[in-house]
């Protein structure tokens, strides 16, 4: 399959996190920035363009929402990215019509969604109550996973390292490195999209990602000293550590056993961590529920015919900067 699905920002134990910048690093980029509300159809939309070129056989990543796994938030193709401009994720044009557009999806809402003002009120106060409770749970997480890292012993096996870097030649950088993430917490708990992804090669680590920290540092430096393009995958339970690195033009895939596994495997805590871990996906899931209500109150005054020949002006727009 000739695609990848990342997510370029994460609800994390260190807050809510924006990696949007490395959605595409290429030269030359050019990024289409929607803005509009809940309900617009900015997800259908990317999702329908990234589509079209995917069946062009053109090579795509989708970058999912960090609280919505069925949700866009960017998709990207050559050097072509199109993204979410709108909280909590704000992107702003840094040089209009040169190396951004701004589409306004939100000119195709019907001024009848005003019908509705208490109501979409209600349902924002009940979801960023959603929010701080599961940023709460977050909270408390962080301190168990930094008592973890204090007693885990960390992984000695650098003989990988060897064993990956001899499969890779050294070339010059395509693009810079890029730091994504890979794993969310969902409403049915921890979850990657690791194994959704297709990889020429695919090196899993046994135990967790603390206890392979040194090993993915190691690896880094090697990779680095190489100048090799990697995309690094941060832990959603310890953003200033790694659960995977991605080599790109190799196409190889070497991550923690528990990020693969969705589980947390040696941790002491594992117990007190999946109560937790439930806690924050039963809060998530109301949030997305609530989202979903507002969402509804769009959709039913949404001109979806004038949001649809917008997405073929894009299509075209698009096809006549990569030819």
């Amino acid at each position: 399959m000739n695609t990848k699905k990342y997510l370029a920002s994460a609800n994390t134990t260190d807050g809510f996190v924006n990696k949007f910048k490395y959605i595409n690093t290429n030269t030359n980029s050019f990024t289409y920035i929607l803005k509009g509300g809940p309900g617009t159809g900015k997800s259908t939309f990317m999702k329908n363009i990234g589509k079209y070129f995917e069946n062009k056989n053109y090579y795509v990543e989708y970058f999912y929402c960090s609280s919505d796994s069925k949700s866009l938030d960017g998709v990207r193709f050559k050097n072509i990215s199109i993204v979410d401009g709108t909280a909590p994720h704000i992107t702003e044009a840094s040089i209009p019509q040169v190396k951004e557009k701004i589409v306004n999806v939100g000119q195709f809402i019907g001024e009848k969604v005003i019908e509705h003002k208490k109501e979409i009120e209600k349902f924002l106060k009940y979801k960023a109550n959603c929010f701080i409770k599961a940023y709460l749970y977050f909270e408390s997480l962080g301190k168990i996973f930094e008592e973890e890292k204090i007693s885990l012993k960390k992984s000695a096996n650098f003989s990988i390292v060897d064993d990956i870097t001899k499969l890779i030649k050294e070339k010059s950088k395509k693009e810079d490195s890029r730091e994504l993430f890979n794993s969310y917490i969902g409403k049915n708990g921890f979850k990657s999209f690791y194994k959704e992804n297709t990889y020429a090669r695919t090196f899993i680590l046994k135990g967790n990602f603390l206890e392979n920290e040194n090993v993915f540092k190691e690896l880094l430096k090697t990779l680095d000293n190489k100048n090799i393009s990697v995309i690094k995958f941060p832990s959603i339970f310890m953003p200033s550590a790694i659960e995977a690195i991605y080599i790109v033009d190799n196409d190889t895939l070497v991550v923690s056993e528990n990020a693969y596994n969705e589980n947390f495997v040696n941790f002491k805590n594992k117990a007190i961590i999946e109560k937790i871990v439930k806690k924050i996906a039963t809060n998530l899931d109301k949030a997305i529920y609530f989202h979903k209500k507002v969402e509804d109150y769009y959709v039913k005054n949404m001109d979806f015919k004038g949001l649809n020949k917008e997405e073929e002006k894009i299509i075209k727009e698009i096809e006549s900067k990569i030819k």
